[in-house]
């Protein structure tokens, strides 16, 4: 009978309470698989309210970093989706805080953060403030074919509605990233175009 050739080496995480996975990866340059999610344990996260965290763990299920993020120095409640930039050289997470959509791009090796965007609706108001979710729609092209400029895909829902947008990322020192082009999937239907 076949058996099994390899050492499985179990690892827990978690605490008490809730933990949701929203991002699971391997990254091959660096030899880790990096998993991500939102946390409400008080006895994993450091609180029992929504915690963001990212782990990584190398191929023998070693401990190589692990975060938790707070709605303090960097607003991540929920990691819903993650993977390699187009390079393979850093990781790109897309999340939640503070309510609205997060991207965020970090270093996989050490998991430092290397850039951190939030994005707010330009009609927002202190009245009108949109319910925004997201899923794993986000993608960083960081040489695009045509122009050789970096962009950042993304997708997530605004209202019931769904949005896509391309944002031409640039250095902080250099300003703001500029929206691109936006979309918004408002109305389906199923009857055929004539």
């Amino acid at each position: 009978m076949p058996s099994c050739q390899y050492d499985l080496f179990p690892v827990y995480m978690g605490g008490s309470s809730n933990e949701k996975v929203g991002c699971f990866m391997y990254d091959p340059k660096n030899d880790l698989f990096i998993i991500g999610g939102n946390s409400t344990s008080e006895d994993f996260a450091p609180a029992q309210n929504n915690h963001g965290f990212l782990v990584a763990l190398d191929i023998e299920a070693n401990w190589k970093w692990g975060k938790f993020f707070y709605n303090v120095s960097y607003a991540l409640s929920d990691v819903t989706g993650c993977k390699l930039a187009s390079d393979g050289n850093s990781m790109i997470v897309l999340g939640q805080g503070n309510s609205l959509p997060v991207y965020m791009e970090l270093d996989t090796e050490e998991g430092t953060i290397k850039q951190f965007i939030s994005v707010l609706w330009h009609l927002a108001t202190d009245t009108v403030v949109p319910v925004y979710a997201t899923q794993s729609g986000i993608y960083d092209d960081k040489k695009d074919s045509l122009n050789k400029q970096e962009y950042i895909y993304w997708s997530f829902i605004m209202d019931d509605t769904i949005q896509m947008m391309r944002m031409m990322n640039v250095p902080p020192a250099s300003g703001n990233p500029i929206i691109d082009w936006a979309y918004s999937f408002n109305q389906f239907t199923t009857a055929q175009a004539t």
